[in-house]
């Protein structure tokens, strides 16, 4: 008589999931091909750093791929995993990076990574050189580092970070694993919405209710000392319209933070904004910019061109570009 193999099951249980339960889509489920390719062979290049793909991450896997549309194509990127760890890996971080993949791709390598066994001192070298390069800060580790624990089940009671630095687009693929990080972001959010006195957002009471917020104007000069925005204003999941014109908000805020589907911004000129970062450029539905030009130093010629390319009305100073139209 034939052993009954506890994996086979389990892999069966996958493939049912898959059809009635699957995981949310990847953040960068809509970006082109070379990109989503680019990025799951980084993936695969750290986690095949330490050995073989182990069973609980081959199962992760088997769930995982489909929400960034890469199933079944786990040999062409095991392929790819190892070309790049001897060439081209500049290039796949430039590509997560203009992306705007940083975070989400922290947060996978070390979910993936974590879920097998602890973490060994080469893996932790690595990491925290991958941060480096992918422009991630202390803070926004930190929040990582929370936010594995929760996904695998890790212990929280001392990983819990002062600041929550993670909007909700870069955990799409692991929502369901993140309800109390969500629900932190929504206390978050309504503190500072008391705090500021933004009664149309501190009446909500439930994380739903914040779906009917289509337009958040803090232009007035009642507002002219709001404080900067939380992590939790990426809550407001239909969001098109931002203004606010603040003395304490000195920079343009992090697009982790801001809903991904803003379609127009306005800010005034008491924080005198001297920057637009590169950032800006992951806000794929903006169409509006308005802020004043007499405070800008310099702006990318990326910024220029995802203006440029995207016919986003502006009234920015071909003189604040640094190489200026061409």
């Amino acid at each position: 008589m034939s052993e009954i193999s506890t994996l086979a099951i389990l892999q069966q249980l996958d493939r049912q999931r898959l059809k009635e339960n699957p995981y949310s889509p990847h953040s960068l489920a809509d970006e082109d091909e070379n990109t989503r390719r680019q990025y799951c062979a980084l993936l695969f290049m750290v986690l095949l750093n330490q050995g073989p793909i182990g069973e609980d991450q081959q199962r992760m896997l088997q769930l995982w791929l489909p929400t960034i549309n890469m199933e079944g194509r786990q040999a062409e990127l095991f392929q790819m995993a190892v070309k790049l760890s001897q060439e081209g890996l500049a290039e796949a971080i430039d590509t997560v990076r203009d992306a705007g993949g940083n975070h989400c791709f922290m947060l996978d390598c070390l979910v993936f990574s974590r879920v097998n066994a602890p973490l060994t001192q080469s893996q932790v070298t690595l990491f925290e050189a991958l941060a480096q390069m992918l422009n991630i800060g202390e803070v926004q580790m930190d929040t990582i580092v929370y936010l594995t624990c929760l996904i695998i089940g890790l212990p929280v009671e001392n990983r819990k970070p002062r600041h929550l630095a993670l909007g909700l687009h870069a955990l799409s693929v692991w929502h369901e694993f993140l309800t109390s990080y969500i629900d932190q972001l929504f206390s978050e959010l309504k503190e500072w919405a008391r705090e500021n006195d933004v009664s149309q957002i501190s009446l909500r009471k439930n994380i739903s209710d914040l779906a009917g917020i289509t337009t958040l104007d803090l232009y007035p000069s009642s507002w002219k000392n709001i404080a900067p925005f939380p992590a939790g204003l990426s809550l407001l999941v239909n969001l098109d319209w931002l203004g606010f014109d603040s003395f304490k908000i000195t920079e343009f805020p992090d697009s982790n933070v801001l809903p991904q589907t803003l379609g127009g911004i306005n800010i005034g000129g008491y924080g005198q904004i001297s920057r637009l970062p590169d950032s800006i450029c992951h806000l794929k539905k903006l169409k509006k910019l308005s802020m004043p030009g007499s405070n800008l130093k310099s702006v990318s010629e990326k910024v220029y061109l995802f203006l440029k390319n995207n016919a986003i009305e502006h009234s920015i100073s071909d003189s604040c570009f640094i190489k200026g139209p061409q």
